[in-house]
């Protein structure tokens, strides 16, 4: 499988993440609760979350990331 890269946007309310391929090209998005410990207690629950969906919806493995 080839390898993808995530980039992921935490913020207090949301918490967003994007996959896309070498080429740039979107393979999936997903959407959490807020990334921000100021505002939420499960900030880190969230990120670790946002990665795992963003991946699954992409139909790869946390090993195919690259980035």
């Amino acid at each position: 499988m080839s390898e993808i890269y995530i980039g992921i946007d935490g913020g207090g309310t949301h918490t967003r993440a994007l996959a896309v391929d070498r080429t740039g090209r979107t393979l999936a998005r997903a959407e959490t609760g807020g990334a921000n410990q100021s505002d939420t207690s499960d900030a880190e629950q969230n990120v670790l979350s946002v990665i795992r969906e963003v991946v699954a919806g992409a139909n790869r493995e946390l090993s195919d990331v690259a980035g």
